[in-house]
C-alpha cells in the first residue's frame, strides 16, 4: 500500500484532513498524481464530535460504512441534520471554513466503517470548463447524500491503483481525473456565465501587448495563465476576447505564429532545421516536420528548395 510513516508526512495528513496518520489505510503519495490526491482512511467514532479543516481542493468524499446520521455545519453556518449511507458521496469546495460533524448513531460495527477521499484540485476544475469553451465561473456547494454510480466507479479505479499501482498508475491517475473533472461540471456544477464588458473584445492596446508578447516568446513556453494576467484577465475571459480579437484560439494563432517564423528562417538563412526548431519552441523532431506540412503542404526542406528557386 502507499503509506509513507515518517513525521513529516503525517503531519500532513492532521493538518489536511484532521485525523491521525495511524487512520490512514492508504494514500497516493506515492503515485506521482499531480492533479488530484486520494486517501482511504477509518472512520473515527470514538468522539461524540469531529472538525474537517478546509482545503484548497475540492474534497469528494465517498462513505463506505454504514448508514450514519447526525448534525453537520458546514462553513461555521448553522446545524443541519444528515444521514449518510454506504457508497453515498458528500461534496465539500476548496476553501471556506471547513465542517464540524455531530454523529448520532451507526448502525453497522466501527471495523466496517471506512471513508475514501478524493482531493480534486481546483485547477483541473477550472482547465476541464475551459475545454469545454465555458466563459463561466464555478460554483460548488456542499452537498451531502449523492448517488453517482460513475463516480463510484471512477473511484474505485483510483482507489485500486492507489493501492496496488501498476505500469501505467500515473498516466492512468491523471487521466481519470481529467474525466472526473468534465463528470462534476457536468453533473454538480453550476455554471454562471459572466458577463464581458465592453464589445467582447481586446482593447488596441491590450491587443497589440499580446501580439508583442507572443512574437518575443516564440521560441519558448507560451502560457494561456501569463498572457491573461498580462492583461489583467482571467484565463476564461482572455481565451474568449482573444478569439474574438484574433479570430481564432490563441492556441491556433500560436501555431501559425511560429510556422510562419519558419517559414521565413528556412527562407532567410542557411542554419539547419535543428537549430531553426529551437527559435520556434518546437524540440527537433519529427513533430516539427508534420506540423509544417500541416500548414504549407511541403516538409520544411521542400520549402527551403522551392522558396529559393
Amino acid at each position: 500500500m502507499n503509506k509513507i510513516d515518517n513525521t513529516q508526512h503525517d503531519s500532513e495528513i492532521i493538518r489536511n484532513f484532521g485525523f491521525p496518520s495511524a487512520d490512514v489505510i492508504a494514500d497516493s503519495t506515492l503515485s506521482g498524481w499531480r492533479s488530484l490526491f486520494t486517501v482511504l482512511h477509518k472512520q473515527r467514532l470514538d468522539t461524540d464530535e469531529c472538525q474537517r479543516p478546509a482545503t484548497a481542493q475540492h474534497q469528494l468524499v465517498l462513505y463506505c460504512g454504514g448508514t450514519e446520521s447526525g448534525e453537520v455545519s458546514f462553513n461555521q453556518e448553522s446545524w443541519k441534520k444528515y444521514t449518510k449511507r454506504k457508497n453515498e458521496w458528500y461534496i465539500a469546495p476548496a476553501g471556506g471554513s471547513g465542517s464540524v460533524w455531530r454523529w448520532k448513531n451507526m448502525t453497522e460495527t466501527d471495523q466496517d466503517s471506512y471513508i475514501f477521499r478524493i482531493l480534486l484540485s481546483a485547477q483541473s476544475l477550472a482547465d476541464a470548463a475551459l475545454q469545454l469553451n465555458a466563459d463561466s465561473s464555478i460554483n460548488l456547494i456542499p452537498r451531502i447524500g449523492i448517488v453517482d454510480d460513475f463516480m463510484l466507479q471512477l473511484a474505485r479505479q483510483l482507489r485500486d491503483e492507489m493501492i496496488a499501482p501498476s505500469l501505467y498508475g500515473c498516466s492512468y491517475g491523471e487521466a481519470l481525473s481529467a474525466v472526473l473533472s468534465i463528470h462534476i461540471l457536468k453533473n454538480h456544477a453550476e455554471l454562471k456565465t459572466i458577463e464581458v464588458p465592453g464589445n467582447g473584445s481586446l482593447s488596441m492596446q491590450k491587443r497589440e501587448l499580446v501580439r508583442e508578447y507572443i512574437a518575443e516568446n516564440l521560441d519558448g513556453v507560451l502560457s494561456l495563465d501569463e498572457m491573461a494576467a498580462l492583461v489583467s484577465l482571467s484565463k476564461f475571459h482572455f481565451s474568449r476576447l482573444f478569439k474574438n480579437t484574433f479570430g481564432m484560439a490563441p492556441y491556433r494563432y500560436i501555431y501559425n505564429a511560429r510556422m510562419n517564423l519558419l517559414a521565413r528562417l528556412l527562407a532567410d538563412s542557411d542554419e539547419p532545421l535543428y537549430s531553426l526548431a529551437d527559435k520556434v519552441g518546437f524540440s527537433y523532431s519529427t513533430n516539427l516536420i508534420r506540423a509544417f506540412r500541416r500548414f504549407k503542404g511541403v516538409t520544411p526542406m521542400e520549402y527551403r528548395k522551392a522558396i529559393r528557386g
